[in-house]
């Protein structure tokens, strides 16, 4: 079992009281695990869009029927939290069908009636970590290693196959050095392109965010995102910090696009926070949106090691004549205006999932 030495090797301290013997074995949750599912409702976790019929929750489980024949449709549901590398571990009753655990774009592994018996309690153990995963039936280790996986922070997904039905609980996370190697990489020195040397200062920076989010507009939809339009993925969520928009729910191949504001809008000062924005995923923000043209001018924020997807990071762009100047993480990027009047918007390309809040608009007519 070359494979699994290797593995080892990767993942350093924690897995060697898993992999140390002469086969791998199912670590066992301790209290070092927290549980992500309460019994008692979907605090912590989404429904997908379309699919808010198929979960439900009662006596401690999480229940799940997706009675649907199409063979493409998988019913999920999320947790708000990403994860990188970490440990699941779940107790699974299933009646018909499987289900699959996934991270959109790094791995789906699933588990039907031909590795797990139906009609009686198992559990689920499963482990991210890096490009491997390995994963137990009961200790009963599953061989995956002819599948490709690879390394990701991104939101846990369990889907429901075509006529199935499931029921789970006891669902517990061992994160395991989340972001600290990428932490550690961060680039001193920002590209050529940003210019730090022009930025605002941390608290010039600070006082223009309190400046536009007490003096602007703010953009929070309402229930039914009256006054906004959009295509694809979204939806808005009450938080304790307030309302949170996330798009591109679904992870999936299509782009998922957000309109706010007015046909008047021209010179002014943006405000957005935003957060889940992984390595390989791209958001859009979009200013002085000409319909008529199919035109914006577009500022693209790419994710990479110096975003942590758990945390909000904040951007200020500044709209003036025929330049956009953004500030982002201590740095400033200045791009050339290509509309001059329209609202805003939002666009997470395909494979993109992010979720945002605090917009707030100081602009001139």
């Amino acid at each position: 079992m070359r494979w699994v030495v290797y593995c080892l090797g990767v993942s350093g301290l924690f897995w060697s009281a898993v992999l140390a013997q002469e086969g791998p074995r199912a670590p066992v949750p301790d209290a070092s695990w927290n549980s992500i599912f309460n019994g008692k409702n979907l605090n912590g976790w989404s429904v997908q869009p379309g699919d808010e019929g198929l979960w439900s929750v009662s006596g401690g489980e999480l229940a799940g029927n997706n009675p649907t024949r199409n063979f493409n449709y998988f019913g999920g549901v999320r947790t708000d939290r990403q994860y990188g590398d970490m440990a699941l571990s779940f107790e699974l009753f299933l009646e018909s069908g499987g289900i699959a655990v996934r991270k959109w774009r790094f791995f789906t592994v699933h588990f039907t009636e031909n590795e797990v018996p139906l009609n009686q309690w198992v559990r689920i153990v499963f482990i991210h970590d890096g490009k491997f995963v390995l994963a137990w039936v009961d200790n009963k280790f599953m061989d995956l290693t002819q599948q490709a996986f690879e390394p990701g922070v991104k939101n846990l997904t369990l889907m429901l196959n075509k006529e199935s039905r499931a029921r789970i609980r006891n669902i517990r996370v061992k994160v395991v050095g989340e972001k600290k190697s990428e932490k550690s990489e961060r680039p001193e020195k920002p590209e050529k392109a940003q210019k730090p040397s022009e930025s605002r200062s941390a608290v010039d920076f600070e006082k223009e965010l309190q400046r536009v989010s007490q003096h602007g507009q703010p953009q929070t939809p309402s229930k039914d995102f009256s006054g906004w339009k959009g295509n694809g993925d979204y939806s808005r969520v009450e938080t304790s910090e307030g309302v949170v928009i996330r798009l591109g729910l679904s992870g999936g191949e299509k782009a998922s696009l957000l309109q706010t504001g007015e046909d008047g809008w021209t010179d002014g000062t943006y405000v957005v926070q935003f957060r889940g924005l992984a390595p390989g995923e791209t958001l859009v923000l979009l200013f002085n949106m000409d319909m008529a043209k199919r035109k914006a001018t577009e500022l693209q924020i790419k994710g990479d090691a110096r975003l942590d997807p758990d945390n909000w990071t904040s951007v200020l762009v500044e709209l003036k004549g025929d330049e956009v100047v953004a500030h982002f993480m201590g740095q400033v990027v200045r791009i050339r205006r290509q509309t001059t009047r329209g609202p805003m918007g939002f666009l997470a390309l395909p494979g993109t999932d992010v979720e945002l809040r605090k917009i707030y608009v100081r602009h001139s007519r």
